[in-house]
């Protein structure tokens, strides 16, 4: 996670004010202390966090080889300037091969990709509500769902600019919320769930 860390991180003990903000930039959104991308130290010439963070994602690529990075809690980072530079550190850590960087930024807005942001994709978290919405209280607006399913109508220039999901961490899966919500369970659960993994198929 590159927006916050764990109280009990080692780099919180050593100088917690020079990696991280003092307070927390929104309380409310707070998960621990918060990367300060901001900190420039003149003396030694480096940016700390951006450094560490930039070292750390490097060797992830080069080490285990992966091909994309999902950027959690990506707008309470609140620094484009700093998510521009780690993309390009990251892709250029890739080398030729494609190397996907999405953001989970919440709710999902095409500033953060698109021509002009950072990232290459959108968590697309309107859709997975709009999803939700059908699947699990029957509450269908078709005139919502064309739009998120065709995310040119949400400013995105293409579906290449989101990752549609109909679970994630943040959340119980479907055929759990289908049970316990609405007591909805096996073929019934199944069917509404492949509903929305059809839903959830990127429109080109």
């Amino acid at each position: 996670v590159y927006n916050h860390c764990d109280g009990s991180a080692p780099l919180t003990q050593v100088d917690h004010d020079y990696w991280f903000h003092h307070h927390p930039k929104d309380l409310a959104m707070s998960w621990g202390p918060e990367w300060n991308y901001n900190f420039y130290d003149s003396k030694y010439n480096v940016w700390p966090a951006r450094k560490f963070v930039g070292d750390s994602i490097r060797y992830m690529v080069e080490e285990f080889h992966i091909d994309g990075i999902r950027f959690d809690a990506a707008r309470q980072i609140q620094n484009f300037d700093f998510l521009h530079w780690v993309v390009n550190e990251a892709k250029r850590a890739a080398g030729p091969k494609p190397f996907y960087c999405v953001a989970e930024f919440l709710p999902d807005e095409p500033c953060v990709t698109n021509i002009d942001g950072p990232m290459d994709g959108c968590w697309h978290d309107s859709l997975y509500w709009t999803l939700r919405d059908i699947l699990l209280n029957d509450n269908v607006d078709i005139g919502r769902l064309k739009t998120c399913i065709d995310c040119r109508q949400q400013g995105y220039l293409g579906v290449t600019n989101v990752v549609n999901y109909i679970g994630n961490h943040d959340h119980d899966r479907m055929l759990v919320e289908l049970g316990k919500e609405r007591n909805i369970f096996g073929e019934e659960a199944f069917k509404r769930v492949r509903l929305g993994v059809n839903g959830a198929e990127p429109s080109q």
